[in-house]
């Protein structure tokens, strides 16, 4: 097998590693200590994947892009009870971002067309609640406050978590593979396919960007 994604819990005494069996897709609990192995099943098909496995900071759900050969799907898994649930949301999961309160996740993917979207699961309802078509091609996603920043081709896409609203967008003129916030959420780093990092300020009240240096 081979790991497809890791995550680390917010303690550090566990590892979770998303891989994928002779036609079954799991996540591997790891005990760092002592080394001891346990499994959560995810999904028994065919060529099923996990190809990112995030976690929330309580360390008590992991959330997980999950592709099967029907499309892709969000899986959340209760860490105490091993509870899986899946959502749908249509073609595969590039990556995954989830809000401070839980209550949204973000998933990058394509529609039926092959456009770019971005998908906003509610964990509450554990439903696909909007699709935002995005201008570029979304790599990397990164929660900070009340907003989610999308590295969406050669531009940094702002989006209100609350409302779902693109609220700002800056430019850089070059393809944008990651993105890193400092602690204190005043400055977004900004990196590029071509080594590149950028410090941007962040501006509170508009969620704008502009050069830190």
């Amino acid at each position: 097998t081979g790991a497809q994604g890791l995550v680390a819990g917010p303690g550090g005494e566990r590892l979770y590693v998303a891989r994928a069996t002779d036609g079954q897709a799991e996540v591997a609990v790891i005990k760092v200590e002592s080394g001891a192995i346990t499994v959560i099943p995810v999904a028994t098909a065919p060529g099923a994947s996990i190809d990112a496995v995030r976690i929330n900071a309580a360390g008590t759900r992991l959330y997980a892009a999950l592709t099967t050969a029907t499309g892709g799907a969000l899986v959340m898994i209760d860490v105490r009870s091993e509870r899986v649930q899946t959502v749908p949301v249509g073609a595969s999961i590039g990556d995954i971002a989830v809000d401070n309160s839980e209550r949204r996740v973000f998933v990058t993917g394509t529609d039926a067309d092959g456009g770019a979207v971005l998908r906003i699961v509610d964990t509450a309802t554990a439903r696909l609640v909007h699709t935002l078509p995005m201008g570029g091609l979304p790599v990397a996603l990164l929660v900070t406050g009340g907003t989610l920043y999308v590295a969406d081709g050669e531009t940094v896409v702002a989006i209100d978590v609350a409302t779902a609203r693109v609220v700002n967008r800056t430019a850089f003129g070059r393809p944008v593979s990651c993105l890193a916030v400092s602690q204190d959420g005043t400055r977004l780093y900004v990196g590029d396919f071509d080594g590149n990092v950028e410090a941007m300020a962040v501006d509170a009240a508009s969620a704008g960007l502009r050069s830190a240096s």
